[in-house]
């Protein structure tokens, strides 16, 4: 678990990934992720998703302790 090392604990993790399945959901945040995302198909889908991503952090902030 990446935030388990020192000076990482408040790393904001993001999994990007192809798969959907619920269990994988469920292990990405068991694992400690801050967000859970599926690639679209074609590179415009996926940049729109990072732009959203980015507006999402601004908008909500860093998690708390966050520094």
């Amino acid at each position: 678990m990446v935030k388990a090392q020192t000076g990482l604990e408040r790393l904001i993790t993001v999994v990007l990934t192809s798969s959907s399945e619920g269990p994988d959901i469920e292990r990405a945040y068991d694992l400690g992720a801050d967000s859970y995302l599926v690639k679209p198909p074609g590179t415009e889908a996926l940049v729109a998703m990072f732009q959203r991503l980015e507006s999402f952090w601004l908008v909500v902030g860093p998690p708390a302790g966050f520094v």
